[in-house]
């Protein structure tokens, strides 16, 4: 049922997240982890997490394509 969908589809955004979380504790520079946990955080709804991470994405990674990407994928 939809329902279950919805349920299932939340829980692998979550795990998703502490996924990318994992890989950032190892490597903090790990660009697409954490343009990818902002989208995680985007699908979820979760908008002002989304929009911290990335804000993150693009100030400390400038210039490069993920950057620009998440100036795009910011909500007002």
């Amino acid at each position: 049922d939809l329902h279950s969908f919805y349920t299932t589809l939340f829980r692998s955004y979550r795990a998703a997240i502490d996924l990318y979380d994992k890989s950032l504790a190892i490597n903090q520079n790990y660009e697409p982890a954490l343009f990818r946990k902002a989208m995680a955080y985007k699908a979820l709804g979760d908008t002002e997490n989304a929009n911290t991470f990335f804000a993150e994405v693009i100030s400390r990674f400038p210039g490069t394509e993920l950057a620009r990407q998440a100036e795009s994928e910011k909500t007002q």
